[in-house]
């Protein structure tokens, strides 16, 4: 982080009861230059709250990135309106139908509505995959590998519980790079 610094990292509340979600406003400074990323957009609510305090706390500033981390509803639905309000540069998303056969793609896209909606929509975005090594701002994706990617894509809508065991387990190794002591705090 040479010319870099973080602002704010902020996990927007998704809503009470019911499925969880995320949200997730990063902002920091490149060479001067303050830039907003966001991991997740959460629901439609989440996103219409994350516009209003973007505005009101931060004018004039729009998103350079958005990582969508998987495409279920409770994580994805903010996305149109974060983008119509304040417009976005990147957005890193992975299509599990993109990774599979005909059949399978069609089944995945009957399943994942939300998703396969948004990417009828994003013809005027520079669109990316969120794989594995990927610089996005200040960070780098941690997981999925392609090649993991390529062998969950066909099962994603089948057992969800993958996608949160990779996850974890990613979590956990990285966790495990980090010692743990009582004078630091290393989340």
């Amino acid at each position: 982080m040479n010319n870099e610094r973080i602002y704010e990292i902020a996990f927007h509340s998704v809503g009470e009861g019911g499925p969880g979600g995320d949200a997730i406003t990063i902002i920091y400074e490149i060479n001067g230059q303050k830039v907003l990323d966001i991991v997740d957009c959460g629901t439609i609510e989440a996103g219409e709250r994350i516009v209003e305090r973007m505005q009101e706390d931060h004018p004039g500033l729009g998103v350079r990135n958005i990582v969508c981390t998987h495409g279920d509803q409770n994580h994805l639905s903010g996305l149109p309106t974060i983008i119509e309000e304040l417009g976005a540069q990147n957005v890193y998303v992975n299509f599990p139908w993109h990774y599979t056969d005909e059949a399978t793609s069609r089944r995945l896209k009957s399943n994942f509505k939300t998703l396969a909606e948004f990417e009828k929509t994003i013809s005027n975005l520079n669109v990316l995959p969120a794989i594995q090594g990927t610089e996005v701002g200040l960070f780098t994706i941690m997981t999925p590998s392609e090649d993991r990617y390529r062998e969950l894509a066909p099962v994603m809508d089948e057992k969800p519980s993958v996608i949160g065991t990779a996850i974890s387990r990613a979590a956990e190794a990285v966790v495990d790079l980090v010692p743990d002591r009582w004078d630091t705090e290393s989340l």
